[in-house]
């Protein structure tokens, strides 16, 4: 339990300010590790110390021409602040804004008093059929038969991978044993996917009752929520709920598993499981080798049985009610109305566009079905269904469910180095395909965009993209190189122009915003 500690610590001294070599060398000694592990920990880890933050995330990239940039001047960038769907975003002296040009204007969710009018409490939820095992005198889980449920429901993670519930439940169940955890995912961070920030802020107790339902159908007595460190409000709600909890289960005469909720800081590879591991033991957020695989060697080496808040939130409302299953989709970028709705699994992406009060997908240039790590697909697939066979057998991946729609005067040269911008940054740097391939596919597609380079470039691009694919050890270098991969395949003749210096968007040669 150590790490428990460690990583508390290191968020409380962050927070402080810069350490001093003597600051330095008392926390290390505080820690139990070497100078030079602190100071591996030190430079991975950004300390939000309050200042102005610039959204650089794709949708938040994608609205920022033409407004009033000057208001950035000294906010430090970030990749994504998680208000995707009220783009372009700035946190300003604490609050969150979205930038119009006329001036900015506080995002109304992102007020500590919405979350707290707008959040279901245990009372409201209960109604709804939540926490139904603490009601009676013999309320209890069954574990097989909820097992069976999952099963028989099809849910898949929706955390990004789309792995069968039922399928890595069997797995954990080869390896659990009484010291194992349930790690509940809430580290949300690829810009254009934000409706894990709307599920732990307003409805935290779905997530609780679902994380309860998990570990309890395995024998988990313990849960630990990761949560990501700049959700302060879904933290507060989460907390709030626990507490919630904490008083109806000590009326009832129940027991549920303990429940740990931290915040983890990183960037957004320290969603990827195994590297919110590394974080929340007090470690630099990068991803494990696997095998082994969580199930069998996870947090604390211990077998651990891990679930992203969307996730548990659908296995709640399967236990309650076993009504079809439900996803929320992101959408974001060239639309009229950007939001998370709430639709069945499958889906069609034009259906989704015109529920939604977006029409129909007439000017749609090109979509990403999943975010930045689904891939790219030309706009004419508006019958494509929103499920991970469906979007697979597309050629791209649905990911979280995050779709970004780009309208036709959108530059797709522009747009891929955006996106390579961004996994460049976030790349943690631990594999070599992922630290040097990324750098490499900026670096093409920043000479394609301003009329440089050749069409050679862009097969060399695509040999280094093959390369990150086979050989990066976790999701994001492998991600980043099917962008690439798609972005040229689908829209070639576009960055053959470019390379002629003519962009068919007319912005790349007439200013625009160059961050």
């Amino acid at each position: 339990m150590s790490g428990m500690k460690n990583i508390d610590i290191i968020n409380q001294r962050l927070s402080r300010g810069p350490l001093d070599k003597t600051g330095k060398a008392e926390l290390a000694r505080e820690l139990g590790i070497s100078s030079a592990g602190l100071e591996s920990i030190l430079t991975f880890y950004t300390p939000d110390r309050g200042e102005d933050l610039l959204c650089t995330g794709l949708p938040c990239r994608m609205k920022w021409q033409g407004r009033a940039i000057e208001m950035s001047v000294g906010a430090r960038e970030e990749s994504c602040l998680g208000y995707c769907d009220h783009a372009p975003v700035m946190r300003v002296e604490g609050k969150f804004v979205t930038v119009t040009g006329s001036g900015i204007a506080e995002i109304e969710e992102s007020n500590h008093d919405f979350v707290k009018r707008n959040i279901e409490h245990i009372s409201e939820y209960t109604l709804k059929g939540g926490y139904s095992y603490l009601e009676g005198e013999g309320g209890k889980i069954d574990g097989d038969g909820m097992l069976q449920r999952v099963e028989k429901s099809g849910l898949r993670g929706m955390g990004g991978a789309g792995f069968p519930v039922h399928l890595k439940w069997k797995s954990f169940r080869q390896f659990s044993n009484e010291d194992s955890y349930l790690l509940v995912n809430a580290h949300e961070g690829e810009p254009g996917t934000f409706k894990d920030r709307k599920i732990l802020e307003l409805a935290p107790h779905s997530v609780l009752d679902g994380a309860i339902i998990a570990a309890v159908s395995n024998g988990i007595r313990r849960i630990v929520v990761g949560i990501k460190k700049e959700y302060a409000l879904g933290y507060a709600s989460l907390t709030m709920a626990r507490e919630e909890l904490t008083e109806r289960v000590r009326n009832s005469g129940h027991s549920i598993p303990e429940i740990e909720i931290i915040r983890a800081g990183g960037s957004y590879v320290t969603g990827e499981e195994t590297a919110l591991m590394e974080a929340l033991e007090g470690r630099r957020s990068e991803p494990r080798l696997r095998p082994p695989f969580p199930t069998e060697i996870g947090l604390y080496s211990r077998p651990t049985l891990v679930h992203n808040a969307e996730t548990l939130s659908a296995i709640a409302s399967l236990a309650s009610s076993g009504k079809e299953l439900l996803k929320s989709y992101c959408l974001s970028g060239d639309v009229k109305h950007p939001g998370t709705y709430r639709v069945k699994i499958g889906t069609a992406l034009g259906k989704l566009m015109e529920s939604s009060g977006n029409g129909p997908m007439t000017g749609v240039k090109a979509v990403m079905p999943g975010g930045l790590s689904g891939g790219i697909l030309p706009g004419s697939n508006e019958e494509l269904k929103l499920d991970f066979d469906s979007v697979r057998k597309a050629g791209a991946g649905l990911g979280t469910g995050s779709v970004i729609v780009l309208s036709s005067r959108r530059c797709m040269v522009e747009t891929a180095e955006n996106v390579a911008s961004f996994f460049m940054k976030e790349s943690c740097g631990k594999c070599m395909p992922c630290r040097h391939g990324t750098k490499e596919l900026k670096e093409i597609l920043s000479g394609a965009r301003q009329g440089r380079g050749s069409e050679i470039d862009l097969e060399n691009g695509g040999e280094i993209a093959r390369m990150m694919i086979d050989g990066s050890i976790c999701a994001l270098g492998q991600v980043a190189g099917r962008m690439y991969m798609d972005a040229v395949a689908h829209f070639r003749d576009e960055f053959l122009d470019h390379l002629k210096g003519v962009c068919r968007s007319e912005s790349c040669f007439s200013g625009g915003m160059e961050r």
